[in-house]
């Protein structure tokens, strides 16, 4: 699909009627009306800071029938004001267009059918154009997939793997952006400029999408399309998504609106359109991690110790050889640790310890912790080659595991953004037993924030930071760790660096982060009690290649 210009791009004005009653316009900060219907809230676009959204989805699932749209840097008034949204038919009809991993589809009267590129790419901005549109897949704040081979992107130059379409050709009204973050507004490591959704919305769609990462995109797709079809308003369509996450474990309902939320299309109902699916309760709270104390120097205790730690290096490295593909080096290193181990525990149940000399206690000690440390090295090779490769580790760890969330905090300034956000700490246990569970840390405003093992000590985030041509990321001391490592998320190019042991500054140079878009730069270090990962998140921009700071609230 080629590469469409604003000048040959369509924009859509006006929607069907809307459903139901109108809230008066509301102004961000306020309480809104515990009694309003569909609810359109207004301000500055700075000041649509993830707490204040995470308020307004609180509300809209508090009673049936609510929904709330935002309409940032709105000025002039129009019949949207009065409760009323302007009428406009589609040339389309009540067809939804839908680009997933698994292909192009058109849904309409006649069911889902797939669609070529080309045929798909036409239906985007021609006459016969989509009424609405989700795309379900890989995405950020100025990108999202289209498909399995091109992508919807504020700019060209974020040097993604694919044919790249301009959002001004995207002459959609409705439009559903199903991946991680891409409503991620205010305080969004992208600025407002290259943000898609505020580029579509800036187009005249209405623009659905979370402003947290999510999971379970076609679950969320299918519940699109049935609401879409049933005719029902952008903001309800919003409320339901939200409701499908609320009752689903591990997720946080994180949807919202930009633009108008009573847009609507009207379509002929599809067959069980409203039902929700069913699903189970969150539950559950996180493990506190902790570190061992330190071994004491008697010989024998010590034998023990490391036999305490390599049984966990172990488990840990029988785990990560499940996750991991290849994993030729994780498998050799836990052959050279197993016969170890062995001997040790071998030695351990002999009745009469003293008839061991304190030397071959010290030498069965010191090959355990060799060979723990190959183990280790093997394991942080693995993970790093997974993050410069451009994918996370949870898209190792994440299909073998069970998800739940372990709970949510206040963002108190450990993160790239620098507070005033929310945390959700996320739960993945291994139903096979061969691993320790694992624990993710979110950011609604960043994304991803850390990634622990149980066991490990409490990860909190790396502070990443920029000006002009340089970026960097603040550390705090490496600890007991047995090895760390910094490096930069899909780039090869930059060696990996030591994490300092006593923390501090890492920089990179714009060099060592070849592509543009949304930057992160990693941080890994394992020791016996499992791997941690720190993350921290900016900007570089796709034209003059400099590092961009988070965009904070104004002043005002």
């Amino acid at each position: 699909m080629r590469r469409e210009t604003a000048s040959e791009a369509e924009s859509i004005v006006g929607a069907a009627a809307m459903a139901g009653p109108v809230a008066a316009d509301h102004r961000l900060g306020r309480r809104p009306d515990a009694a309003a219907g569909i609810l359109r809230v207004r301000g500055p676009y700075a000041a649509m800071t993830a707490p204040r959204l995470m308020r307004l989805v609180r509300w809209s699932l508090g009673a049936p029938g609510r929904g709330f749209g935002l309409l940032p840097d709105c000025a002039a008034r129009d019949a949207a004001d009065e409760g009323r949204v302007a009428a406009e038919p589609y040339p389309s009809g009540d067809a939804v267009g839908i680009a997933s991993p698994d292909g192009l589809f058109v849904h309409d009267g006649d069911g889902r059918r797939p669609l070529d590129g080309a045929a798909f790419g036409r239906r985007l901005a021609g006459a016969e154009r989509f009424a609405a549109l989700v795309l379900t897949g890989h995405g950020a704040e100025h990108c999202m997939a289209l498909g399995p081979a091109a992508w919807l992107a504020t700019d060209a130059g974020y040097g993604l793997p694919g044919a790249v379409l301009a959002p001004q050709a995207c002459a959609v009204p409705l439009v559903f952006l199903n991946g991680c973050g891409t409503l991620r507004l205010a305080g969004s490591p992208v600025p407002r400029a290259l943000s898609l959704a505020a580029r579509l919305h800036a187009g005249g769609a209405t623009v659905l999408g979370p402003m947290r990462n999510l999971r379970g995109g076609a679950a969320l797709e299918t519940a699109f399309v049935e609401s879409v079809r049933a005719g029902q308003p952008a903001g309800r369509i919003a409320t339901r998504l939200n409701r499908l996450l609320a009752r689903a474990a591990g997720e946080l309902p994180s949807i919202v609106v930009l633009g108008e939320p009573g847009r609507a299309v009207a379509a002929r109902p599809s067959p069980g359109a409203g039902a929700a699916a069913p699903a189970r309760p969150l539950a559950g709270r996180a493990m506190r991690p902790r570190s061992p104390a330190d071994p004491p120097d008697d010989a024998q205790e010590r034998l023990h110790a490391a036999a305490r730690a390599a049984g966990r290096a172990l488990r840990q490295g029988e785990g990560f050889a499940r996750w991991a593909w290849p994993a030729a080096a994780i498998r050799a290193a836990i052959a050279a640790l197993e016969p170890a181990l062995h001997l040790a525990r071998q030695a351990l149940a002999v009745g009469d310890m003293s008839a061991l000399a304190p030397a071959d206690l010290a030498l069965l000690a010191g090959r355990l912790d060799r060979a723990r440390r190959a183990l280790a090295a093997a394991i942080l090779d693995d993970a790093a080659a997974t993050i410069t490769a451009g994918d996370w580790l949870q898209a190792a760890y994440a299909p073998v595991m069970r998800r739940r969330l372990a709970r949510s905090l206040r963002c108190r300034g450990t993160c790239s953004a620098g507070g005033g956000g929310l945390l959700a700490d996320y739960r993945f246990d291994d139903p096979a037993g061969l691993a320790a569970p694992v624990f993710a840390r979110e950011c609604d405003r960043c994304g991803s924030v850390s990634e622990w093992m149980a066991r490990a000590r409490p990860p909190g985030a790396a502070a990443a930071g920029a000006h002009d041509r340089t970026a960097w990321l603040d550390l705090p001391p490496l600890g007991d760790a047995v090895a760390g490592r910094v490096l930069v998320h899909r780039s090869a190019r930059p060696r990996a660096r030591a994490w300092p042991e006593a923390g501090g500054r890492v920089r990179f140079a714009m060099q060592d982060c070849p592509v543009a878009g949304r930057v992160t730069l990693a941080a890994l270090a394992i020791g016996p009690d499992g791997l941690v990962a720190r993350y921290g998140h900016l900007f570089r921009h796709p034209a003059d290649g400099r590092f961009h700071p988070i965009e904070t609230e104004d002043a005002a």
